[in-house]
């Protein structure tokens, strides 16, 4: 069997796709429903709810069929998704495109097929609802409307399960991230530190904990009022992303403090310079409400496991090491 040529736009597919957070998730009962009217309004012994994934065929839902996947190479529907309409076989058997796929030679050994695409608001197929059968046959016009609409209630139904993850997404954002920084908060620069020390603690590795302090931060505020704390606050956030690498992390601990988790690090001297680089970042000066404001920042460091073992030691450890740093400077 041929495979099926990639849709034009196929990366924008996929990302449309995955938009959903359908592929390798239960179906709610509602599309067993729904496919199985589609069978018996079709008169066929099998539906299908068939979404296209990269690699392969994924059955989201499926109505006499005990497969949940194929590969892509091997799918029907991934030529259907090519064409904006019904396709509609009468005896696939005769189609060079599918005469010898597996699906067709083997189980479930399908003769007739019908696909109607399922189609995103923006235009792109990520799917089909369709039937099969395994003698030849063919639609009457009332079951072609029917297997189009049933499409379309797939695709209104995909789209409210879309809207309902975006806005548990935005609660999580919310619950999880200073709103003035936009990084992690207290508690989410809590969880990535015990997964750094997890991962340290399964591989053998290193982690490295960063507390932060900025001096005479009280000074900006006074002197620029909380409008221009607020504004260095978002510079040093931005400095701290610059600086350090996408598995690191950073979280605002509070008020002008903040921490950084460095995954993977080797030693001690490693963990220093990383340190070094970060104090002399944020110790460049700063334009804040158009003026050029000093702050330089103390910081602390506690390296897994020589300095502890928990999330309670290494910042126990790394905040009397950035109270030290604070008053020998």
């Amino acid at each position: 069997m041929p495979a099926a040529p990639l849709p034009e736009y196929e990366a924008e597919r996929q990302k449309a796709l995955e938009s959903y957070g359908l592929i390798g998730t239960p179906a709610d009962p509602v599309y067993n429903h729904l496919i199985k009217l589609a069978a018996e309004i079709c008169n066929t012994p099998m539906a299908m709810i068939s979404l296209i994934d990269r690699d392969r065929q994924w059955f989201y839902a499926r109505y006499g069929v005990d497969i949940e996947e194929t590969s892509r190479d091997h799918a029907l529907c991934a030529h259907s998704i090519l064409q904006p309409g019904l396709t509609e076989i009468r005896d696939v058997r005769e189609d060079s495109r599918f005469a010898d796929s597996p699906l067709v030679t083997q189980f479930p050994r399908v003769c007739f097929y019908a696909a109607q695409p399922i189609m995103t608001p923006e235009g792109f197929c990520i799917g089909t609802v369709c039937v099969a059968a395994t003698d030849p046959m063919g639609l009457f016009e009332f079951q072609r409307a029917s297997l189009k609409r049933l499409a379309e209630v797939v695709a209104r139904l995909f789209e409210a399960r879309k809207s309902v993850l975006e806005s548990e997404r935005r609660l999580t954002h919310i619950a999880t991230h200073d709103n003035l920084t936009m990084l992690p908060n207290r508690a989410l620069g809590l969880d990535r530190l015990r997964r750094a020390i997890a991962r340290a603690h399964r591989y053998h590795t290193k982690a490295a904990l960063l507390f932060i302090d900025l001096d005479k931060f009280k000074e900006v505020n006074d002197d620029y009022g909380h409008a221009g704390g607020d504004e260095l606050l978002v510079e040093v956030a931005k400095r701290l992303l610059a600086e350090t690498r996408e598995t690191d992390s950073v979280a605002r601990w509070g008020g002008d403090e903040f921490l950084v988790v460095l995954s993977d690090i080797d030693d001690i001297e490693k963990a220093g310079s990383k340190l070094q680089a970060l104090k002399t970042r944020l110790d460049q000066p700063y334009n804040i409400r158009g003026k050029t404001v000093r702050c330089t920042a103390s910081i602390g460091l506690a390296l897994y496991p020589s300095h502890g073992e928990d999330e309670g030691s290494l910042l126990s450890h790394a905040d009397a090491d950035m109270y030290a740093a604070k008053h020998s400077a």
